[in-house]
């Protein structure tokens, strides 16, 4: 239900900003460096999904997660994941993903990123 509220607003124009995290916001994927602003910019006509949370959860363990992070967390904005052998990977969107457990939230809107597409975010070889 809420990747439904979230696609309708962002069809009708009420969420109209490109989700931006700070200027120079980076992560590391397999011990690639990333930039996640190029990230969300390449990906942001991209339909989400709902994705079960229940197949994330595993991530969070590897993660660190900041409650106030957790709290101020915004979970219409998609996440961003993307295949890693047989598992999903959460590249962005860790807290909101605590923040669906912490709520019992099911289903998070989520936009499956692909290699290629991840690969024209790295930031040096």
């Amino acid at each position: 239900m809420e990747n439904l509220v979230y696609r309708f607003q962002k069809l009708a124009g009420i969420i109209t900003e490109l989700y931006q995290e700070k200027k120079d916001s980076t992560f590391t994927h397999d011990n690639i460096e990333y930039s996640l602003n190029k990230l969300e910019r390449l990906v942001d006509k991209s339909k989400p999904i709902d994705i079960e949370v229940s197949k994330l959860k595993w991530i969070l363990k590897y993660t660190k997660i900041f409650k106030f992070r957790v709290e101020k967390a915004n979970i219409k904005y998609p996440i961003l994941i993307t295949k890693y052998g047989k598992r999903w990977v959460v590249l962005d969107g860790a807290h909101r993903l605590q923040k669906a457990i912490n709520e019992n939230i099911k289903l998070l809107p989520a936009i499956k990123v692909t290699q290629e597409i991840l690969s024209k975010a790295k930031l040096k070889d």
